[in-house]
């Protein structure tokens, strides 16, 4: 989404602009270049380039040795080997500047460019790598899938920060999208940027309605994302263990019904979510901004200290009244408390930041104004793609 609106920004400035895409496997390439095909029509010429990977594992003693060999940084992502395929490419196109999004097309573009280049290093592997395994618990700790991921972890994962923080060095200019992770770059002497996530809005003529839209009755309580995702398996143990338990005792029932919307299936261990009154799971939902809309309260509960959540920009651009954990702000800074979200950093403070909201219409009417004034401010694409188009130009030669 990021991409598109870049793209789209690049173009009302008057720039050419080519794509240089990495897959991971032939298969996965034609679908990429299906998707990419819209591009054309853009005049956006766009290139696929397949990243080698060795042959699954046939054995555990196969998977260890596997990793050993991969455990080079560099040689983890795969795409250093694509190098001299990148540094053709290159040499057609004749970029006058490069954007490398992501670690793995920061890679092979250090080492091949002959142009000034942007990177965009996007969430730290090593990070996200940690709390993966962090989530598995009990007895599947015990299994060869979660031992050979440790390993690799201990092989690569823990010299992973060291090698991002050195390869970002090799760049004209740097930029995060979560604020924190521009922080440890600059921490660690790199001159990074912070910039806001470039998020579209679905809501568009709609908002204005939703926003003057009575509450209902009982009022409804949104939690959305993936049931199997790291950040929202955090959170489903705040809301199980802690919120919850909160809402139940400051509450009647029927003032309120926590929604749970998303993809996957939840683990064993959650299912005891569902057996509570009030609690319903709502499974995928096609439309993420409409329910936005249309909820009285989006709660996001989770403690995940990593990258910046898109799915709270897109309850910002949606009016929603959000309830977020104090973390959510380290990586969008732009959440401020009692302005245009409630924040708290226990499950406890969350859950009196719900029942306030429940009770207090008032209140929860006037951060949906500020979230969406937020979203207008600070992630429109227009706006958030400026600061990003702004950095190529400045590092373009002039013509």
């Amino acid at each position: 989404m990021a991409m598109w609106s870049l793209i789209e920004a690049l173009q009302r400035r008057g720039h050419g602009v080519c794509c240089l895409s990495f897959c991971e496997s032939t298969e996965a390439a034609d679908t990429h270049l299906a998707a990419l095909a819209a591009l054309d029509a853009r005049g956006v010429e766009a290139t696929v380039m397949t990243v080698p990977r060795p042959d699954p594992p046939r054995s555990f003693l196969q998977a260890l040795l596997q990793q050993s060999a991969r455990s080079a940084p560099q040689r983890y992502f795969g795409t250093e080997a694509l190098t001299p395929g990148v540094a053709s490419w290159l040499a057609s196109a004749a970029p006058d500047v490069v954007l490398a999004f992501d670690v793995s097309a920061m890679i092979p573009v250090a080492a091949a460019r002959t142009c000034p280049a942007l990177a965009i290093p996007g969430d730290p592997r090593d990070a996200v790598w940690r709390y993966q395994l962090k989530m598995v618990r009990g007895r599947a700790r015990r299994s060869k899938q979660y031992v050979s991921g440790l390993i690799a972890y201990l092989l690569v994962g823990t010299r992973l920060n060291r090698f991002v923080v050195n390869l970002a060095r090799g760049f004209d200019s740097v930029a995060m999208f979560g604020a924190q992770h521009a922080r440890e770059m600059q921490d660690a002497g790199v001159a990074c940027l912070y910039l806001p996530i470039p998020v579209s809005d679905r809501s568009g003529a709609t908002i204005l309605a939703s926003l003057s839209a009575p509450p209902h009755d009982p009022r409804e309580i949104l939690v959305l994302g993936g049931l199997q995702s790291t950040a929202s398996l955090l959170g489903f143990e705040v809301l199980r263990d802690e919120i919850l338990p909160e809402l139940s005792r400051a509450l009647a029932a029927e003032e309120l019904e926590v929604v749970i919307a998303g993809s996957g299936e939840l683990s064993g261990e959650f299912r005891s979510l569902f057996t509570r009154a009030g609690v319903r799971l709502a499974g995928f939902v096609e439309d993420s901004a409409e329910v936005m809309r249309a909820c009285d309260v989006f709660l996001v509960p989770s403690p995940y200290p990593v990258g910046a959540r898109t799915r709270l920009v897109e309850a910002l651009s949606s009016g929603a009244a959000i309830v977020a954990h104090t973390m959510c702000a380290i990586g969008i800074p732009e959440l401020r408390n009692r302005e245009n979200a409630l924040l708290a950093s226990n499950g406890h403070g969350l859950a009196a930041a719900v029942s306030e909201l429940v009770r207090d219409d008032t209140l929860r009417m006037e951060l949906r104004r500020a979230a969406r004034e937020t979203y207008e401010e600070h992630f429109r694409p227009d706006i958030a793609c400026a600061g990003i188009v702004d950095q190529l130009e400045r590092l373009a030669p002039a013509r």
